[in-house]
């Protein structure tokens, strides 16, 4: 049986029992009530968005033990989990747990739910806890799907044993304290789509681990890394990464979401060759690399077939000459084009007209003479506040930003905001 009051739900089981409990964004404050702890056929319960606050009840978690979904995010609940969990009270039968987005400290010890052999979604993200990712959590846990530590003071490294997690596919613990190298197992986990851990201090060269943006790390790709065929967003942008990109990045069949800014790449007529054959590829951010080559236009390039999904392409502050590349006239679907601080010469292509969605254009900063093709100025998406409210960007993997007139360096609002534009100071 299904009660609800207003968003209020309850139900109940054929023997009167309450099993699910939803109070999700009632404005409820105070603690969260010890007679909880009297449900104990209690399979669901989600107390998230309200106002509570205080410790968790004592024996929470051992008089709910056939607990399936806990939902307590977005609250103000503070101090410590329990220290220690016998095997005899886990909810053995957890699946999900959230407790992001409170005022939660202190460690979380290997013992807290090692034992929950069905967990699948983990996220402990905006809290203030300490300490060591818990690194046994994997152990038990062999369908997890989700964990995010992000925005904590985690320290010591990521832990050794995520590549046992064989159902992975999303691992967050960016804006930590970590540091070190990423596990030498973390490839094992070949089903992962997501991984990001930005704005830590790993460093170090790369060893068979996964680096991504802001960060100090150096060396090559790995290898191993083409072989998580399910990623469909890579950010390592940031870093100091050097050589070239593989043509095994063509394993990554899902690829959408590339960045690779502010490295220290080499061989772009290799690099676009490559990304051409990715063919899911929506978004490929380059900036900042490949210093003082030459824009690839050869005929070896202009005649492949590739980028037909790329909305979103960036390759500046890279110093690169020669012209605009003819192959650009083949991305139909091309929606911002950033190819500004380089040195690139010739006219500028009224070719460009005819790429029918393009609705932010940067070309500033350049070696281009002469007059802009009229045929630009009249595209849709420059033209009509219709085209650009309807502008489809599910294929945002992970956040685009786009740069504000009034900053120094590469920061952005969301594409969602970025206003239709032709940028062209600084022109010869």
């Amino acid at each position: 049986m299904i009660v609800a009051f207003g968003k209020r739900l309850l139900v109940i089981d054929q023997n009167g029992r309450v099993t699910h409990l939803d109070l999700a964004g009632r404005n409820l404050a105070g603690g969260i009530s010890p007679f909880l702890g009297n449900r104990t056929h209690l399979t669901h319960l989600n107390l998230s968005h309200n106002w509570l606050s205080g410790p968790l009840p004592y024996g929470l978690f051992s008089s709910l033990n056939p607990l399936n979904v806990l939902d307590l995010s977005f609250n103000s609940l503070s101090a410590e989990l329990p220290s220690s969990l016998s095997s005899d009270i886990q909810p053995l039968s957890i699946q999900i747990v959230d407790l992001s987005s409170n005022h939660f400290n202190g460690t979380i010890q290997s013992s807290f739910l090692q034992l929950a052999s069905n967990l699948i979604y983990f996220n402990v993200s905006n809290n203030t806890f300490t300490g060591p990712i818990p690194s046994s959590i994997c152990i038990k846990s062999h369908l997890i799907q989700l964990f995010d530590f992000s925005y904590n003071d985690f320290t010591g490294q990521i832990p050794v044993g995520l590549g046992g997690c064989s159902q992975l596919e999303v691992f967050r613990a960016g804006f930590n304290l970590l540091s070190g190298l990423l596990p030498y197992d973390f490839y094992n986990a070949t089903a992962l789509r997501e991984i990001s851990s930005p704005s830590n201090q790993l460093s170090g060269p790369i060893g068979n681990g996964i680096l991504l943006h802001s960060n100090e790390l150096s060396g090559n790709l790995p290898r191993s890394l083409y072989s998580c065929k399910s990623l469909v967003a890579i950010r390592f942008a940031g870093n100091s990464l050097e050589r070239q990109i593989l043509p095994e990045m063509l394993a990554v069949q899902s690829l959408s979401f590339l960045s690779f800014a502010a490295n220290k790449l080499s061989n772009i007529s290799g690099a676009t060759k490559i990304l051409m054959g990715c063919r899911n590829l929506s978004v490929a951010l380059l900036s900042y690399n490949f210093k003082d080559e030459t824009m690839p236009d050869d005929d070896n390039t202009s005649t492949l077939d590739g980028f037909q999904n790329l909305k979103a392409l960036v390759i500046s502050h890279s110093q690169l000459s020669g012209p605009v590349p003819s192959w650009l006239a083949k991305l139909t679907k091309l929606e911002l084009l950033d190819l500004s601080v380089n040195q690139l010469i010739g006219s500028t292509p009224s070719w460009l007209g005819n790429l029918s969605h393009l609705f932010y254009i940067d070309l500033s900063h350049n070696l281009l003479p002469g007059e802009f093709p009229h045929e630009v100025c009249e595209l849709p998406g420059l033209t009509s506040k219709q085209v650009g409210a309807e502008r489809d960007q599910s294929y945002l993997e992970l956040p685009l930003f786009a740069q504000p007139a009034n900053a120094t360096n590469l920061m952005y609002n969301r594409l969602s905001n970025i206003r239709p534009s032709i940028i062209l100071s600084l022109r010869k």
